[in-house]
């Protein structure tokens, strides 16, 4: 059992390294631009919803 342990505690900043990296997004108004970062980490699902409208420009010229 304490072998197990070790493994896993050792395994531990593997796992953090690995983690998805931040994304960001630069959102163009009128009033002036703003960049969202999204952390998939935190919030795997709204983060995969929020990049879909990114990714199929549902976003654009919604300011307008």
């Amino acid at each position: 059992m304490q072998r197990r342990h070790v493994i896993t505690l050792a395994a531990l900043p593997l796992l953090a390294e690995a983690a998805p990296p931040t994304v960001r997004t630069r959102v163009k108004t009128p009033l002036g631009d703003f960049v969202v970062e999204v952390n998939p980490a935190v919030a795997p699902l709204t983060v995969a919803n929020y990049l879909a409208y990114v990714d199929a420009h549902q976003l654009d010229r919604a300011w307008v």
